[in-house]
């Protein structure tokens, strides 16, 4: 056999090939072909593991140290506590800590911790494993001379799986031993997820289905999707192309359930919408199903909505393996032990954190991608803040509760249903007593999982957004029934960039952080889907701003101040000039508590004022407030309202929600009698995708701003919109920067 590489067709030539080389290849390949690529041969395992080890995501599992070798009694004893979780032995049966000793687990720390830049532990409940919950057992066997029988166990019977995970997480010598060989580490991570919030169970396209993934604690670390994500989109497109129909692509607008031709032409309403690409759940295509409604379905639907279907509509869903509002004993016992085991797991890891301060010292980034809010309070501890002295980037992103689990003094499990909002608190308490006093912090995001434009569902999607933890929410009518911000918001002087990730906030909220924080020292701010709510205190009438002072004119009096010095870079922004033959934006006042208007009060930028002044509406140029802020960065902002919360006066300004789509209707009408709701929770927020044209028009021309999604945005999340009720993705969400006005220094003679 011939080989074609090398000097003389010898084969590979070893050591002549640049590491550089291998780092370039590694980076465009997904992370499944770089693990393979490491079995060639020595020199490609040597030249690509530092790569492939510069990110690490371990998954918490029993054998995450290794097998442990117990040198005393394996078995142990099988006595029980009653009332406790059931783990409790005997004295005689404890394992002294000298016995055991450690293998091959913790030398994969030994061997790659020094290597790894990047680090992170994942301890998720996923509705997967809600679904696959095993049944136990409820009897033991017994057997006497008479024969043998059945008897209910005589103490809590715990899952063999969640005991042993419970047991690992309990043992922080291992856990700090593991951490302390992450020498190389300047980035750490953590992802915990009880099972305990929102669950979509049945509520899920086939689409969301099949590319439902775990999460990216640190991002994208590779150009390309990796290889099964690749092979989903080829079964995915099949799967769309199947439900062609004569001349019509997959990709054929449908309206009201009924297919049109694939003309662009049709491709539109008279306003220039298009209409939903065909949705395909369990296998049914609802472009073609349609509504299946009678008429007497449309009347109680017009006059009741989904809660007059349901009335009508048979169980559909009552066999289904997840039910999120009625969980089964095995799924609530499953969640309750992975509870203890995960609450061990996070003070086992904050401990060995704070056991390691050493080891840590050169870490700048902890990002938590996904906490279950009651593990909030296991990070009020001085200790684990004090282990990152260089902690200068930091991001929490919470995953709120929707529901509780306990074990009764009689062993049986009950979950009852609890408010989401109550996160805010428990987040709110978390950053103002401890993060705010980290001085090292200067880059911090905070947000939700869950909920709002991230969810997927009829009942997920745009839905259950909560108030950003500016503020104590306990008392949520008083954070909503004023003007002003009753309390000081929260307060974080140390930070110079902040990103606020899926929540809502009320103008005055807003306002008040931004303008207290620009004092301090904040430098940025970055709103990523933040939507603000209609302004407390309205009485459902339309509150303008005060007419203009006086030197403002209806048109244009001065020449355009294009070169002068007075108007500093103002002419490097985006925004374009009014229209002098009309009356616009420039002399029309915007609605109180609008995105124009709080825009207005915090921009770094130039102001509508400013902008006036510049193309001669005003003589004067007017005074520019003093502030910290460079820059603001929106990202798919817009309006949101408060469903639950009916004395909420002046939500009705922002507009109605749109209804579902035709072809939708009956499912969630199918899907209400098994969906989680909390009525009762007044803080849990809806999108309004709806932005007035006169607000639409200064947004657009006064500050630049964009509206919709772009194509580039995220492939597919306009079509997983529409899977999901929505008729247009982005509708009345816009995004753009404003910038800081700079001007020329002031001469003093």
């Amino acid at each position: 056999m011939d080989l074609p590489l090398g000097p003389g067709g010898r084969g590979w030539p070893p050591g002549q090939i640049p590491l550089e080389v291998f780092h370039n290849i590694v980076d465009n390949l997904p992370r499944a072909s770089v693990q393979a690529m490491r079995h060639v041969n020595a020199e490609f395992e040597m030249k690509t593991s530092n790569r492939l080890f510069h990110t690490v995501v371990v998954p918490f599992r029993s054998e995450i140290y290794g097998m442990m070798t117990h040198m005393t009694d394996t078995t142990g004893s099988k006595r029980k506590d009653a009332k406790g979780k059931g783990k409790a032995q005997s004295v005689a049966d404890e394992e002294p800590e000298d016995d055991r000793s450690v293998h091959d687990g913790m030398k994969v720390f030994e061997a790659w911790g020094p290597h790894i830049k990047k680090f992170a532990m994942a301890f998720e409940v996923d509705e997967v494993d809600l679904e696959q919950a095993p049944i136990k057992g409820r009897f033991e066997n017994h057997s006497t001379w008479w024969g043998s029988y059945k008897w209910p166990h005589p103490y809590y019977f715990r899952y063999e799986f969640c005991q042993g995970l419970e047991k690992k997480a309990d043992e922080f010598k291992c856990m700090s031993e593991a951490l302390s060989h992450l020498k190389g580490t300047q980035e750490l991570g953590l992802s915990l997820k009880s099972g305990l919030g929102w669950l979509s169970g049945p509520d899920m396209s086939d689409r969301a289905r099949m590319f439902r993934e775990k999460s990216e604690i640190f991002g994208r670390n590779h150009l390309q999707p990796s290889l099964d994500m690749q092979e989903r989109e080829k079964v995915w497109t099949g799967i769309a192309d199947s439900f062609s129909h004569g001349k019509a692509s997959w990709k054929t607008r449908l309206h009201g359930g009924i297919i049109l031709e694939s003309n662009p032409e049709d491709f539109l309403d008279a306003l220039g919408n298009d209409w939903h690409y065909p949705l395909v759940f369990e296998g049914v295509d609802l472009a073609t199903k349609g509504p299946n409604m009678t008429p007497d379905d449309h009347v109680q639907y017009a006059s009741e909505g989904l809660k007059g279907l349901t009335k009508s509509v048979a169980g559909r869903f009552a066999n289904a393996p997840l039910k999120p509002s009625d969980l089964s004993v095995p799924q609530q016992e499953w969640l309750l032990e992975t509870e203890w085991a995960q609450r061990a797991f996070l003070s086992s890891f904050c401990m060995a954190l704070a056991d390691n301060s050493q080891t840590f010292q050169h870490v700048h980034s902890l990002n938590i991608s996904k906490l279950s809010s009651r593990y909030l309070n296991a990070l009020e501890r001085e200790d684990f803040w004090k282990a990152l002295p260089s902690l200068s980037t930091l991001t929490i992103l919470v995953s709120p509760d929707w529901r509780n689990i306990s074990k009764l003094d009689t062993g049986l499990v009950e979950a009852p249903a609890m408010d989401p909002s109550k996160a805010v608190t428990q987040f709110h308490r978390l950053l103002q007593n401890h993060v705010a006093h980290v001085e090292s912090v200067k880059n911090l995001k905070i947000g939700y999982v869950g909920g709002g434009e991230h969810q997927t569902g009829i009942f997920g999607r745009n839905k259950s957004i909560l108030p950003a933890p500016l503020l104590d929410a306990s008392d949520a009518k008083a954070v909503l029934a004023n003007v002003r911000v009753p309390d000081p918001v929260l307060k974080l002087p140390n930070v110079k960039s902040i990103t606020f990730d899926n929540c809502w906030m009320t103008p005055a909220m807003l306002q008040e952080f931004a303008l207290c924080a620009g004092r301090a020292n904040l430098q940025e701010l970055h709103l990523h889907s933040v939507s603000l709510t209609a302004q407390p205190g309205g009485v459902g009438v339309e509150r303008l701003e005060f007419s203009p002072e006086d030197g403002i004119y209806d048109s244009p009096q001065e020449p355009t101040r294009i070169g002068c010095p007075s108007v500093g870079n103002f002419f490097d922004f985006s925004c374009s000039p009014p229209l002098y033959h009309e009356q616009g934006w420039p002399t029309t006042p915007q609605r109180i508590g609008s995105w124009a208007n709080v825009l207005d009060t915090i921009t770094p930028g130039p102001t509508r004022d400013f902008i006036r002044y510049v193309y001669g509406y005003r003589e004067q140029p007017p005074a520019l407030r003093r502030t910290t802020l460079q820059r603001v960065t929106l990202d798919s902002c817009g309006y949101v309202n408060l469903p639950h919360f009916k004395e909420f006066m002046g939500q009705e300004i922002l507009g109605e929600i749109e209804p579902l789509a035709g072809c939708l209707i009956k499912r969630a009408a199918e899907l209400q009698t098994v969906m989680m709701t909390r009525p009762e929770d007044i803080l849990l927020g809806q999108i309004i995708p709806r932005i007035w044209p006169s607000e639409h028009k200064t947004l657009e021309s006064a500050y630049g701003m964009r509206f919709g999604w772009e194509d580039g945005d995220d492939e597919g999340r306009s079509l997983q919109n529409r899977e999901d009720g929505q008729v247009n993705g982005g509708k009345g969400r816009f995004s753009g920067v404003l910038r800081k006005l700079v001007l020329p220094p002031v001469e003093i003679v």
